[in-house]
């Protein structure tokens, strides 16, 4: 008897006492209590440290006024809006919730004064749209849909293996998510930026946060190994490429068919390169 016929074998032994020990017709109520149970304490987690996360970030980060105004007077909003200036030398701007939206010292020392708005209304979209919500209302669902089936599916064949299943779909449908609706979000929210007349300024911001992002991993030794992780996180990241999102803003500024036009077979990639290089 190999090793495999063990485990089988071992299996089946334990599917039987399981069997004994379990009502089948139990097993549905079960793995329904324990997935409303699993899926309410991770979605109160979430919505939790989201909250706890944004309180932390309005008390202790200084208020920009002047980017504050600035975003106001654009969206035309009053004082709906609210810039923090967060201390960090990375590059970066985010939203968590609300009418606040957060710029790092890095970014602000990185971009000029119409970079940094670019970078802003992109931040505001994804509040006004409720994107951080929307996925913890995806996220969570999944959890209780994914504990349930996880279990059931498992709970007669080896019950350790159904948090295993369900670990591996939870990662799955994260994954799914940020490819799917995570970069169609982003998309949107760079086009927000431009309909608003930043779209070369938001073009000109990545190309200096990606000129950053490369002198800093130009600047770390990476092994192979690192390098396959570098392209496994880029592709599941969901944020698109910057050329991609370059080539999009292009398309929405009239730009891409003036630079096909009158019989042109200059690529858009071509174009972009260019952006990168020569756009300071």
């Amino acid at each position: 008897m190999d090793i495999l016929d063990y485990y089988l074998d071992n299996i089946n032994e334990q599917n039987k006492e399981i069997q004994e020990i379990i009502d089948p017709t139990l097993i549905i109520p079960i793995a329904g209590g324990v997935a409303l149970g699993v899926g309410t304490i991770y979605t109160i987690g979430l919505i939790t440290s989201i909250l706890l996360a944004a309180s932390l970030f309005n008390k202790s980060i200084k208020v920009d006024p002047l980017l504050s105004k600035k975003i106001n007077n654009i969206l035309k909003s009053g004082n709906r809006w609210v810039v923090h200036k967060y201390k960090d030398a990375t590059p970066n701007a985010f939203a968590l919730k609300g009418n606040d939206v957060f710029i790092t010292t890095g970014l602000i020392k990185l971009l000029n004064e119409r970079e940094q708005t670019a970078a802003l209304l992109h931040e505001t979209f994804h509040n006004k749209s409720l994107h951080t919500w929307k996925q913890v209302g995806v996220e969570s669902s999944f959890v209780y849909l994914i504990v349930f089936v996880s279990i059931t599916s498992t709970i007669t064949i080896f019950p350790g293996l159904a948090f295993l299943v369900a670990y591996i779909l939870k990662k799955s449908v994260n994954i799914a998510y940020a490819r799917l609706i995570g970069r169609r979000n982003e998309i949107k929210a760079d086009e927000f930026a431009t309909i608003h007349g930043y779209g070369h300024d938001l073009i000109s911001a990545f190309n200096k946060m990606e000129k950053w992002a490369k002198s800093k991993k130009s600047n770390a030794p990476c092994d192979k190994i690192c390098q396959i992780q570098r392209k496994i996180s880029d592709a599941i990241d969901e944020h698109p490429s910057t050329k991609k999102r370059i080539e999009i803003i292009l398309r929405k500024t009239n730009k891409l068919n003036q630079i096909l036009k009158n019989g042109s077979f200059k690529k858009i990639s071509t174009y972009v390169s260019g952006v990168f290089k020569n756009n300071g």
